[in-house]
């Protein structure tokens, strides 16, 4: 599953954009996509000679609004069930504020068949001390492999059809059916010019393994 999460790291360092578009619109109007910008990923937990972690995807964005700010945006790929998963988001979210003095907006972009817990839109991590709640921290959660690809394939765009190889085909669509129809949207997408041939090549790429 590594290989396969390399992949994605590829893909949403090339897509980032039209990946929040697609599977986190509601966030976007919140944000000047125009100023996105990917960061260095490498991070020292315990600087400055400690061990080197590397997160998947960084980048920076200004927000919207009078108060316009400069935030953090951090992508986190899970290729398989971890129980300890919710506690690296949150440590990699004390990394990465420690790292850039700015606030930091995590998602995580699950590959697996997740549980109930998982299928929610937020994840969380709480830290308990004596009984007592001290922090309680919250990270977007996006699971494709729950997600009705029926619900995202009228209009696909590109990555919205590449992912939607990896989702769930709903009661009237086959998984042959569905790929077939995430091919044909790509090579659409292509024909029409909203991706390139090199892209539409890396999109198809990313996700076709991991389709079965």
């Amino acid at each position: 599953m590594a290989s396969y999460d390399q992949r994605f790291k590829v893909f949403l360092g090339t897509f980032l954009e039209r990946f929040l578009l697609t599977y986190w619109p509601e966030i976007t109007p919140r944000l000047r996509l125009e100023t996105l910008r990917l960061l260095p990923l490498d991070l020292y937990a315990d600087p400055p000679t400690g061990d080197v972690r590397a997160v998947d995807v960084l980048a920076e964005v200004r927000t919207v609004g009078d108060t316009e700010e400069l935030i953090a945006l951090h992508v986190d790929v899970q290729g398989q069930p971890l129980v300890t998963f919710p506690r690296r988001m949150w440590e990699y979210y004390c990394l990465l504020t420690l790292r850039h003095h700015r606030p930091v907006l995590p998602v995580a972009l699950l590959l697996y068949p997740p549980s109930a817990e998982e299928q929610l839109a937020w994840g969380h991590y709480t830290t308990v001390v004596a009984g007592e709640e001290i922090a309680r921290f919250r990270y977007r959660q996006i699971a494709l492999r729950a997600l009705p690809a029926e619900a995202y394939l009228p209009g696909a765009g590109a990555v919205g059809a590449a992912l939607g190889l990896l989702m769930s085909p709903g009661p009237t669509l086959s998984r042959p059916e569905l790929y077939i129809a995430c091919i044909q949207h790509i090579m659409a997408a292509e024909a029409r010019g909203e991706v390139n041939a090199a892209e539409a090549w890396l999109l198809g790429r990313c996700c076709w393994p991991m389709a079965t």
